[in-house]
């Protein structure tokens, strides 16, 4: 589709002041995506994706638990995870004690 002329010389000039091509302004109005393509929210904290090996018992379980109290799997392990970590604040002080750049 062809541009009108005023809105190419509106081009012409915020290229001018920006001191970028036109081009360069379209690639930075995009809004950044993720891997699978779709928008990222950037006021969205960006998490870790693992891969974890569960018993599969225990896993079926956390299932039921998670749907009953209306929570993803991910809030479910976070939780315990967050809960867990809290718990061994000794341990993490050893560890930065053994491993001062770690």
């Amino acid at each position: 589709m062809a541009k009108s002329k005023t809105f190419q010389m509106t081009q012409a000039a915020i290229s001018n002041i920006l001191g970028t091509t036109e081009e360069e302004q379209e690639v930075k109005a995009q809004p950044s995506t993720d891997d699978t393509g779709k928008a990222e929210n950037p006021k969205k904290e960006r998490k870790t994706r693992v891969n974890l090996t569960l018993d599969s018992d225990a896993w079926r379980k956390l299932q039921k638990i998670a749907y009953v109290n209306r929570q993803s799997y991910s809030e479910v392990i976070s939780t315990l995870i967050s809960d867990y970590v809290a718990s061994q604040q000794d341990a993490l002080k050893e560890y930065a004690r053994l491993r001062p750049e770690g």
